[in-house]
C-alpha cells in the first residue's frame, strides 16, 4: 500500500514527460524536410523452356544488386545524383510467389521520386537483358512509379503519437525508479551537550601559584 500510494503521488511525471514527447515530435514533423517514395515494378521473365523457378531465383539476385555501382552508374550521371546517395535511395523486395521486383526511390520531390524509380528500372532491366544470352531470362517492366501525392515522410499525426508514447514509457520509467519523489527530510542534529567542567584541585595558601 505504501508503494502504491508512492506511485499514486507521483502521477505529475508520466504525463509531463508525455506532453514533453509530442512537443518535440510536432516539432521534428515541422523542422524535417517533406521525402516522397515512388514504386517501380519490374518482372523476370523465363526464356521458352525454362521452369517459373528459375525466374524466381533471378529476381532474388537482381533485387540484390539494384543499388550496386555497374546499375546505377549511368542513372546517376543523367540524374546528377551521387551514386553513393542514390544507393542509399533505393530499396528493392521481390514478391514471395511471383518473380516481381519493386524498385522503391525516395527524393524531395515528387515528380523526382517517380524520375529515379523509372530509370533505376530502366537501369536494371538493360542491365539484365545485356546478359540474357547467358542467364536465359529478360526482365520487363511491369508498371512505372507515378509521382505521389502525399509525402512518405514525415507524417505529424504519427510522429506526435510517437512522441508521446516515447515520452509517456520514459516518464512511468523514471516514476518506477524513484525519481520525482520528494526527498526525506534529515532528522535535525541535537547539539551536543556541553562536557561539565573538570573540578579544580585547590592552592594550598603561601603556594606559589
Amino acid at each position: 500500500m505504501n508503494t502504491l500510494t508512492a506511485l499514486a503521488r507521483r502521477w505529475w511525471l508520466p504525463l509531463a514527460a508525455m506532453l514533453v514527447g509530442a512537443v518535440i515530435g510536432g516539432g521534428y514533423a515541422l523542422v524535417k524536410p517533406p521525402s516522397y517514395t515512388a514504386t517501380a515494378y519490374v518482372v523476370v521473365v523465363p526464356g521458352s523452356g525454362e521452369a517459373p523457378a528459375q525466374a524466381l531465383s533471378f529476381a532474388q539476385a537482381y533485387s540484390r544488386i539494384v543499388a550496386e555501382p555497374e546499375v546505377l552508374q549511368r542513372v546517376s550521371e543523367t540524374a546528377r545524383v551521387g551514386a553513393a546517395e542514390l544507393a542509399g535511395r533505393v530499396q528493392s523486395t521481390v514478391s514471395p510467389d511471383a518473380p516481381l521486383l519493386r524498385i522503391t526511390l525516395s527524393a524531395e520531390r515528387p515528380a523526382q521520386a517517380a524520375h529515379l524509380a523509372n530509370s533505376v528500372a530502366g537501369a536494371l532491366i538493360g542491365y539484365a537483358n545485356y546478359r540474357t544470352p547467358d542467364t536465359r531470362v529478360r526482365l520487363a517492366s511491369f508498371g512505372a512509379a507515378s509521382p505521389p501525392a502525399a509525402p512518405a515522410t514525415p507524417i505529424p499525426p504519427l510522429d506526435i503519437a510517437a512522441g508521446a508514447a516515447a515520452g509517456l514509457l520514459a516518464g512511468v520509467l523514471a516514476m518506477l525508479a524513484g525519481l520525482g519523489r520528494t526527498p526525506a527530510r534529515s532528522p535535525r542534529r541535537r547539539p551536543a551537550e556541553e562536557p561539565a567542567p573538570l573540578p579544580t584541585t585547590p592552592t594550598p595558601q603561601g603556594a606559589a601559584p
